[in-house]
């Protein structure tokens, strides 16, 4: 039989990450929670891997996060979207102005860093003439800029990627959240009807 996954498990530790969600309204929830402490459920319910998701939209619980990735086998996978969006913004990029989207905003998401991506490949073709780093000459003065650009643009549609990755798992593992509790749902028999004889 092929593995049951939990889509999305959250895990936290308040002394370690801070949680805007975590008031005086949520005190019974408000302490350390942790893989090893929903083993017994897991295992109640047959499920053999988990996918952890974000329980702030922080660093600090993205590295908790992923400490617990590695200190379990069952853990399947690990939604990080706050590990590329705060890397992202540890950069202190800007939108450039004249952008066609997002222009003056920070990038640090996937339609900003793909915005960047794009005004710096416009202004890298103004400056070579519409050539790549491969079509110059070795010897031309721009391809290092040209280089320089190729790479940028790299650095910045990788991480569209990875938000789309993320963004992609949180939905599939909504799905298949909907999934598992259609299939464990009760089946009712239908009602019979008392026939005359």
């Amino acid at each position: 039989m092929p593995d049951v996954v939990d889509a999305h498990l959250h895990v936290w530790n308040p002394d370690a990450v801070h949680y805007p969600w975590m008031t005086k309204d949520v005190a019974p929830v408000a302490h350390e929670f942790r893989l090893c402490d929903a083993v017994e459920e897991l295992d109640a319910e047959r499920i053999d891997k988990v996918v952890l998701v974000q329980s702030a939209d922080n660093r600090a619980d993205s590295e908790l996060m992923l400490f617990q990735a590695l200190c379990s086998p069952r853990v399947a996978g690990v939604v990080t979207w706050v590990v590329v969006a705060s890397t992202l913004a540890d950069q202190k990029i800007t939108v450039a102005d004249d952008a066609k989207c997002a222009a003056g905003d920070d990038v640090n998401g996937p339609i900003s860093a793909y915005c960047q991506a794009d005004i710096i490949d416009h202004h890298t073709q103004d400056i070579t003439g519409g050539k790549t780093y491969a079509e110059l000459d070795r010897e031309d003065p721009v391809r290092e800029t040209a280089m320089d650009s190729a790479f940028l643009q790299a650095s910045l549609f990788a991480s569209v990627v990875a938000f789309g990755v993320a963004g992609m798992a949180f939905v599939l593992g909504i799905v298949l959240t909907l999934i598992g509790f259609a299939l464990r749902a009760p089946v009712r028999a239908p009602a019979h009807s008392a026939s005359a004889t």
